[in-house]
């Protein structure tokens, strides 16, 4: 929402209005941590946080069903998030990478690409 990622992206009300990122990338259902479901939405920051708002689950095989605003579905598997964690946790890094990799591939389902680096 506009007042979590500020002015500069505005909260989608109609299909016609989601353009970036594109309706086969933008997320529109996302399986929660049950350690952060608490409201109606999905938080995440924008870039340059490195910061979980909230978590998507990592109860299924280190994975979670996630839908898009085309209407498909995918299971998208963690590199690194491998528990369900609660709220506003700094990015962590492991010997196998960072879940910072992670959470840039969530911010970009969110907010504009390009805005994601």
């Amino acid at each position: 929402t506009t007042y979590i990622l500020g002015a500069k992206y505005p909260q989608y009300k109609k299909f016609t209005e989601i353009a970036n990122p594109s309706p086969s990338s933008a997320i529109v259902f996302i399986d929660e941590s049950d350690e952060t479901i608490d409201d109606g939405f999905f938080a995440v920051q924008a870039p340059p946080s490195t910061t979980w708002q909230n978590s998507p689950t990592a109860r299924h095989g280190k994975a979670a069903a996630l839908s898009f605003a085309d209407g498909h579905a995918e299971i998208w598997r963690w590199k690194i998030l491998t528990f369900d964690q609660g709220f506003d946790v700094v990015a962590a890094s492991s010997k196998g990478g960072s879940s910072v990799d992670d959470l840039k591939r969530i911010q970009r389902g969110v907010v504009a690409p390009e805005d994601v680096k």
